[in-house]
């Protein structure tokens, strides 16, 4: 009886040792698992894949739209401004200046080649200042001159027009006592024009007159400048 007693309680003993290491076997195979790989993340892996995937074509296709769109743009572009051309041709052919030059301007807002640009401005402009010093509107004429010559500083037309406009607006501008726009005006004349003597004279007139018109109006200040200028640039007739 007693070795029967102490064999059941070594049996007990050890179911409970085997009980203990079974729980802590357990207890470890449930923390592998946790920091483990987990095999059932394979699926949400492979989802982000074919998200990304997505993704990636839908931004190839929207680049490529936007890339086609913009060539139809400049394309639509390039045909409008051919059209502008050709239009603003044919209005200096039929004599319709306002019309060639409202679709000049169109061509350059879609911003033509200056070299397609340029041979049609200057031909425009020379028109318009020949048509405009032929009505004596000399102050558009001369406009018209700058114009034609910013686009061909060398033309001789252009700058025959410039000169003669100039002449006549100095002499509007003295008409009027607008003394120094005057003499500004027959200065530009004498730098650039052939006929320097005639814009010399007219200049040393219109200095007498200044100096006078000073004089008579009381304002002894600005009858010296008139004078101290006019004797530095013409110190032989000034008495």
């Amino acid at each position: 009886m007693h070795a029967y007693k102490k064999n059941e309680e070594f049996l007990n003993e050890t179911k409970e040792i085997l009980r203990d290491e079974y729980v802590a076997f357990q207890e470890n195979l449930t923390d592998n698992s946790v920091t483990g790989p987990n095999f059932e993340d394979k699926p949400l892996f492979l989802i982000r894949l074919r998200q990304a995937i997505f993704v990636s074509i839908i931004s190839g296709i929207i680049v490529i739209i936007g890339i086609v769109i913009i060539g139809v743009f400049i394309r639509s572009m390039q045909i409008k401004s051919k059209e502008s051309l050709q239009l603003a041709r044919n209005c200096i052919q039929s004599g319709d200046y306002s019309c060639a030059k409202s679709h000049l301007l169109m061509a350059k807002r879609l911003m033509v080649n200056k070299n397609s640009l340029s041979p049609l401005y200057l031909h425009l402009s020379i028109i318009l200042a020949k048509d405009a010093f032929e009505h004596d509107q000399f102050d558009i004429a001369l406009e018209q001159a700058n114009l034609c010559l910013e686009f061909d500083q060398g033309n001789i037309e252009c700058k025959n027009i410039k000169c003669d406009a100039s002449y006549l607006v100095a002499e509007r501008y003295a008409h009027i006592a607008e003394w120094k726009q005057s003499i500004n005006l027959l200065d530009d004349v004498i730098i650039i024009c052939p006929n320097i003597e005639k814009a010399r004279s007219l200049q040393e007139d219109i200095y007498e007159r200044w100096y006078l018109d000073a004089l008579n109006r009381n304002n002894s200040l600005e009858a010296r400048k008139v004078k101290t200028q006019w004797l530095a640039r013409y110190p032989e007739n000034l008495e």
